[in-house]
C-alpha cells in the first residue's frame, strides 16, 4: 500500500495520520476479526473535485424506462449491482504521505513517512479512484459511460 520514504520527501505536503482498526464481525464464541489500516484525511478547504458521485434516482428511473420502452433491435436486459464492500486498492493518483503505523515501525523509521502507492481507506480520493478503476474495467468490457450521469 505504501513505501517508506525520508520525511524530507514529504516537504510541502500534509502528513496524513493513520490508525489500525480491528473489528469483530462475529461474536464471543465465534470471533471473526477484520483488521484494516485507515487514513484520517479531511477536506479542509482543499480540492473539491475529489468526489465519487452516487447516481441519482433519476438515473435508475431513466434506465428502467429505456429498457421497458425500447422495441426496436434486440431486447435489453438490466442489472443493478449494490457494492457492499468497496475495494479502495486503486492506484494513487496524487502524492499522499502518511504516518507509519506503530505496528509497522522498526528502528530507523523515526525520520520516515509512508508514500501511498495505492489508495487507502480514509483518503479523500479513495472512492473516486476506485470508481474510476471500476469504470475503466467496465469500459474494457464494452460498456459506455453515461454523459448525463458519469457514475452510470
Amino acid at each position: 500500500v505504501y513505501i517508506k520514504v525520508d520525511k524530507r520527501q514529504a516537504q510541502g505536503h500534509n502528513i496524513v495520520r493513520t490508525k489500525c482498526v480491528d473489528t469483530n464481525k462475529g461474536d464471543v464464541e465465534n470471533p471473526d476479526y477484520r483488521s484494516r489500516l485507515v487514513a484520517m484525511e479531511f477536506n479542509e478547504g482543499q480540492d473539491p473535485s475529489l468526489f465519487a458521485a452516487t447516481p441519482p434516482l433519476e438515473a435508475m428511473r431513466y434506465l428502467v424506462h429505456r429498457a421497458a420502452t425500447t422495441c426496436d433491435g434486440p431486447s435489453l436486459s438490466m442489472m443493478t449491482v449494490d457494492v457492499k464492500r468497496a475495494y479502495f486498492g486503486a492506484k494513487a493518483t496524487r502524492d499522499v504521505y502518511i504516518s507509519i503505523p506503530k505496528e509497522d515501525q522498526v528502528p530507523g523509521d523515526e525520520d520516515k513517512v509512508g508514500k501511498l502507492r495505492l489508495c487507502l481507506y480514509g483518503t479523500r480520493d479513495a472512492a473516486f479512484n476506485w470508481s474510476e478503476t471500476v469504470a475503466a474495467q467496465l469500459h474494457e468490457s464494452g460498456f459506455v459511460r453515461g454523459r448525463a450521469f458519469p457514475s452510470v
